[in-house]
């Protein structure tokens, strides 16, 4: 994903209150500390880590996701369609909505998706 988009959906991000996450291969970046993320980083192994300006820290993201309550998930999704059609790849999850690079490799995103369907459905959704 190119850092100019990357910094445009966390500008989105921004603009309408929300958290997000700023991922790499090795690094789970999030904006500030919530149980979403929390939640995730206990149960994957992944130790997230908290910086509320990702995009300062020279790493060029794989994805980008808006953390929002369940219910407004749906929405943050159909705004984001909106503005960047097939711009992104945009993975829909209770409480996060992932936008990855439409280049992205399809085995690593089938890959990211069954890691992230076990661990919603082998642990409870966080509130």
């Amino acid at each position: 994903m190119s850092l100019k988009l990357a910094t445009e959906l966390i500008e989105f991000a921004r603009a309408n209150d929300r958290l997000f996450e700023w991922f790499t291969p090795h690094r789970y970046i999030v904006s500030a500390a919530n149980p979403a993320a929390e939640h995730y980083g206990r149960h994957s192994g992944v130790t997230p880590e908290w910086h509320p300006e990702p995009e300062t820290l020279g790493l060029r993201p794989v994805g980008v996701g808006i953390i929002s309550p369940s219910e407004e998930s749906g929405s943050v999704h159909r705004e984001l369609t909106s503005i960047y059609g097939d711009k992104v790849h945009l993975l829909d999850f209770p409480d996060v909505t992932v936008a990855v690079s439409p280049e992205a490799n399809k085995g690593h995103a089938v890959s990211l998706v069954d890691k992230v369907r076990w661990f919603y459905e082998g642990s409870t959704r966080c509130q």
